[in-house]
């Protein structure tokens, strides 16, 4: 059994910190989402090398890379782009090309055929790799993240890589389809100004050139409607709106959660989706951020579409220019009413636990005053009873009665330290400790005892190692402490009929620094010697279960140790080990 002043932590506890550390982990990634979801208002309009810079410093910022790397195909041109972004220079080669040939010598020269994942040698350690094939089976290109963490890359790291490889790929192919565009109509403008004599050359090749225009805007056209299918899919509930604060956009998710649509939405205010109770404070903190263009964070309670209300966790971000103007908010919103039913299911079963520990001290307090002062309060007793007889002898047995009175004095001292003793012991105060010599404490307990010993026809033996150095202990709890252990033995014998009835203690050196105190009996054994400390279990029929609860206390508030175990072929031997002042000093 634990010590009484010993403290496990909750699983409960556990359980809510880790919930906290994932919530905090999604927030993080969600945060990430938004910002690579957002980087094609960075780069609108910028051509495929300043595409690519951007994405590889966004990546070696959010995923703390040690490299990033990008080869770009160009089926158009025909040509071939090859960018390293790293974050300690001379780490990693710094060289586009260098380190291209370094991951075609580990990997292999093609890389449409490289590994998702892999672990290389560098420099004196290695690195974690995350591939991405770019385009359809990587004819466009290939990303390679490197991390020297051997758990790179995770899953919501991988998740980020998809969606900024994705971003990458709609951000290129929109560059080089505006480009071709441009060019096409630059070359539509010329041919017309060239052939304008040639009207039905001219015409036909305008009916081409048109075509073509169709295609390109088809194309555009495809690549807006794979952003949204990816927005709409995001596992979250993401929304937009204008600068002014009015919601110009939801996804499906949140759609599905609140039965409106992005339409309704502007229709409608969003106070009506809103706990009336937070209403007030959605409105002040949403008003300040529109006013500081600050980000906003908080928790609301937000109405299902079956009307039931649930806790979310909000944030939001401004989306600004090249010139600081905000062009969008964009906000997310996470479910955590299931985190915040589980925090008040805590801090109950917490209140509740409080209460019945409360309620289990008070009861072990009354139980171990009552068990130690029967003792005392018996022999104070049956000393009275004998000095009523000496007063009512004829004559009068004064010598006997007064000593006989000096015993009642004792015993009601000796209840009135065990009072004391066992009040120290649970409200963890200091107890009177002073140098003391175990075999005298040892000599005096037997002393005490030998009468009770002796009714029951119980020998007492000592075996006690002499020149014992001293322990700093206080010498009522040392005397409780081994008179309990000594009675228990005592009562263990007493059916043991027609058997030896031998109670031994011992003393011996524990180690250089500490004692060891044995007492042994010769009475049933032990069937559980670690249960019978637990408080108010007992073997005995007219036993409370606290004797040894209590020596337990006394042996731990002295920095010992107490054990029990059977001994062959019958009996048992109680030990309990406490350090010598020069041990217990340090």
């Amino acid at each position: 059994m634990p010590a009484a002043n010993s403290q496990t932590p909750s699983p409960l506890m556990d359980g809510e910190m880790q919930r906290a550390i994932e919530v905090k982990h999604l927030k993080a990634c969600i945060n990430d989402l938004i910002g690579v979801v957002a980087l094609p208002a960075i780069w609108s309009g910028g051509e495929p090398p300043r595409i690519a810079g951007i994405l590889l410093d966004v990546l070696l910022g959010i995923l703390r890379l040690d490299f990033a790397y990008l080869l770009l195909n160009d089926p158009i041109g025909g040509t071939t782009l090859e960018l390293v972004r790293v974050a300690e220079p001379g780490q990693v080669p710094e060289r586009s090309r260098d380190i291209g040939e370094m991951l075609g010598h580990r990997l292999g020269s093609d890389p449409q055929r490289w590994p998702a994942v892999a672990r290389i040698p560098l420099g004196d350690g290695a690195v974690s790799l995350a591939i991405l094939q770019l385009g359809l089976q990587g004819a466009a290109g290939v990303i390679v993240a490197g991390s020297r963490r051997d758990d790179f890359p995770a899953q919501t790291e991988r998740l980020i890589l998809n969606v900024a490889s994705n971003q990458a790929v709609m951000g290129v192919q929109e560059s080089r389809l505006m480009r071709e565009l441009k060019r096409v109509a630059d070359d539509l403008d010329r041919r017309v100004a060239q052939r304008t004599g040639e009207l039905a050359a001219a015409n036909e090749e305008l009916r081409r050139e048109i075509a073509e225009r169709r295609l390109v805007e088809e194309r555009l056209r495809r690549s807006e409607q794979e952003l949204r299918l990816l927005i709409e899919t995001m596992p979250a509930m993401v929304w937009r709106a204008t600068p002014a604060g009015e919601p110009d956009y939801i996804n499906q998710r949140l759609a599905d959660y609140l039965g409106r649509t992005a339409t309704d939405l502007t229709q409608q205010r969003w106070e009506e989706i809103l706990h009336p109770e937070d209403v007030d404070s959605a409105a002040r903190d949403w008003g300040i951020a529109l006013e500081t263009e600050g980000s906003l964070a908080g928790q609301y309670r937000f109405r299902r579409a079956d009307g039931v209300y649930r806790w979310f966790q909000y944030h939001s971000e401004p989306l600004r220019d090249i010139d600081g103007r905000v062009v969008h908010w964009y906000g997310v919103q996470v479910d955590i009413d299931d985190h915040k039913k589980a925090e008040e299911t805590l801090r109950t079963t917490q209140t509740k636990l409080s209460r019945a520990s409360e309620i289990a001290t008070v009861a072990e307090l009354a139980a171990s005053i009552a068990h130690e002062i029967s003792q005392p309060l018996a022999a104070l007793v049956a000393n009275a009873h004998a000095s009523l007889r000496w007063m009512s002898a004829d004559p009068p047995n004064l010598e006997r009665a007064q000593l006989t009175a000096e015993r009642i004095i004792r015993d009601g001292n000796a209840a009135a330290d065990v009072v004391s003793r066992i009040r120290a012991l649970f409200k963890r105060t200091d107890s009177t400790r002073a140098r003391l010599d175990v075999n005298e404490v040892i000599d005096e307990v037997s002393r005490l005892i030998a009468g009770e010993a002796s009714s029951l026809n119980v020998a007492i033996g000592t075996d006690l190692e002499p020149d014992l150095p001293p322990i700093l202990a206080d010498r009522v709890q040392m005397q409780q402490l081994i008179a309990n252990l000594a009675r228990n033995g005592i009562d263990a014998m007493e059916s043991a009929d027609g058997s030896a009835r031998m109670l031994s203690i011992r003393s011996r050196r524990d180690g250089t620094n500490g004692l060891l105190i044995e007492i042994s009996d010769l009475g049933r054994g032990l069937e559980d010697p670690e249960r019978v400390f637990e408080p108010f279990f007992t073997t005995k029929d007219k036993g409370m279960g606290m004797g040894l609860a209590i020596c337990r206390w006394i042996v731990e508030a002295h920095h010992g140790r107490l054990w029990g175990a059977p001994n062959i072929p019958r009996g048992a031997t109680f030990s309990f080990t406490l350090p010598t002042i020069s041990q217990a000093a340090s």
